[in-house]
């Protein structure tokens, strides 16, 4: 389990319920091929899906600087393994030093 914000649940809350308990009733495949026709649409070569999660967490590490509050909302069980997704870049750590 994760905390979500009061707009992601808002919007949650408005999804039909298909009886299942997932949120996009879609397979692995279907999730996948949309997701590299996409990436193709884009013209963007070598990302993959969990390549998002590396992103992900870099930004919100900017909103949320506590790593213990960090990897609870990343899912990450310990700090060793929320270091293999958070990648600050240089211009952000700078900027945080002032």
């Amino acid at each position: 389990m994760v905390p979500l914000s009061t707009k992601a649940v808002t919007i949650l809350e408005g999804l039909p319920n298909n009886g299942h308990g997932y949120v996009f009733p879609i397979s692995f495949m279907t999730m996948n091929n949309c997701f590299v026709a996409a990436r193709e649409r884009a013209g963007i070569a070598n990302l993959r899906f969990h390549d998002l999660r590396h992103t992900a967490t870099s930004r919100l590490a900017e909103k949320q600087p506590n790593v213990i509050e960090l990897a609870s909302v990343t899912g990450h069980q310990t700090i060793q393994m929320l270091k293999r997704y958070y990648h600050p870049s240089a211009e952000a750590l700078a900027k945080k030093l002032g």
